[in-house]
């Protein structure tokens, strides 16, 4: 596919002088893992006796990873992608308690975040839920395993499947489209289960809802067939969102421990074939699936383009997007922006101390994925030495 994604003008047009050199140092700080688990260990520590200066994080880490603590805050940072034809998803990120008072508060947030998604369309594609912030996941955990559950555990589990009848209800009800996020392996069938009956009921006409298939799993690629199969039954539509996955240690880690074989594939090659082989299942489909690239990976990309042109869908067809997150790979997002493929950042929000887990976990992320970080500094690198250049170019063609 002849696309560049090395034009650091394009990646960061939207970044000032200033802003580039503030996130370069942030780069340089996480990109040494011995320094972001100094830093991990420090920062948890200093929370619990509550003396760390959240002021720090929220100038740095969370400026450049967040939308801001609530959704009115995050309306500048929306508006600003737009400028560069690139679309929000807006992510509630802060951590909660399991208590039920708490999964009434996330039930009320995520419907807030609903309704704000259908008042700002041009600027939002999706929404977000996470099944495990509207239920103690341990009684996920048990119905996946076919344990019973007591007659508290039942009643507890009704009212998680209310939550969700009324996010998705609301969720057809405004016509925007809603992400379902992936979850660990021990209860993610148990999600799927509900979120494909949700699918039956909302997504006759388009897709609505859409879950995530996590492709490092070795069973993802089958799960996706079964998924599809299902949704042609009974007539709707299969919302998917591709990814590799996100709990790699602690699925690999609990496989040890509960003596059963490990669930992810065992090397990155094979992991990469089953990401594209969905890749090309989604696209033989397309007119009946809802398709979201959630990558950071600028082959997979390329070769999706590549499957486009292949089936001739147009770079803009609208139940295509590509996604990634807020604060990463914006060359990546910048460069499909400008050649009108539909695009979007995930943009988290919630209070600061209550998002330091995840962005923990986006410093962790950009240590162990092989590369990331360098990769970032070097096209932020790129772009200081391109402006430095051109200024220097334009004040020797003043003197002339």
């Amino acid at each position: 596919m002849d696309i560049d994604f090395n034009n650091s003008q394009i990646g960061f047009v939207a970044r000032s002088d200033k802003q580039l050199k503030k996130i370069y140092w942030i780069f340089r700080i996480i990109n040494s893992p011995f320094i972001v688990k100094l830093g991990t260990r420090t920062t948890i520590f200093l929370l619990r006796i509550k003396l760390f200066p959240i002021i720090i994080l929220k100038k740095t880490l969370f400026e450049h990873f967040c939308g801001g603590e609530t959704l009115e805050e995050c309306k500048k940072c929306m508006d600003s992608l737009h400028q560069y034809n690139i679309k929000s998803i807006l992510d509630y990120s802060a951590e909660s308690e399991n208590t039920e008072e708490q999964f009434h508060k996330n039930t009320e947030e995520f419907l807030k975040k609903i309704i704000f998604s259908a008042q700002n369309r041009n600027t939002i594609s999706f929404a977000v839920i996470k099944m495990s912030a509207l239920i103690d996941p341990k009684i996920l955990t048990k119905i996946q395993s076919q344990e019973p559950l007591s007659q508290k555990e039942t009643e507890l589990f009704h009212n998680f499947k209310h939550r969700v009848e009324k996010i998705t209800d609301e969720v057809h009800t405004q016509k925007i489209k809603l992400l379902v996020d992936a979850e660990e392996y021990q209860f993610q069938n148990t999600v799927d289960t509900i979120t494909y009956e949700m699918m039956e009921k909302h997504n006759t006409t388009e897709p609505f809802i859409y879950n995530t298939f996590q492709m490092y799993r070795i069973d993802m690629y089958k799960n996706l067939e079964k998924a599809h199969k299902k949704a042609q039954e009974k007539k709707y539509f299969l919302g998917v969102k591709l990814v590799r996955g996100a709990y790699m240690e602690k699925e690999r880690m609990r496989a040890k421990q509960m003596n059963y074989p490990d669930p992810i594939h065992k090397t990155q090659d094979l992991c990469n074939k089953s990401f594209n082989k969905g890749l090309e299942y989604c696209m033989k489909y397309y007119d009946e699936i809802g398709i979201c690239l959630g990558t950071h990976n600028e082959e997979s990309i390329k070769y999706f383009m590549e499957l486009m042109q292949v089936y001739n869908i147009p770079n803009n067809y609208h139940n295509i997007y590509f996604a990634q997150l807020l604060g990463m790979s914006d060359v990546i997002t910048f460069t499909l922006a400008s050649q009108n493929y539909n695009v979007a950042k995930y943009v988290p929000y919630g209070k600061v101390r209550k998002v330091i887990p995840y962005l923990i976990r986006r410093a962790e992320e950009n240590t162990s994925i092989y590369g990331q970080s360098s990769r970032e500094l070097l096209s932020i690198s790129d772009e200081i030495y391109r402006r430095k250049t051109e200024k220097q170019k334009n004040r020797k063609t003043d003197k002339k």
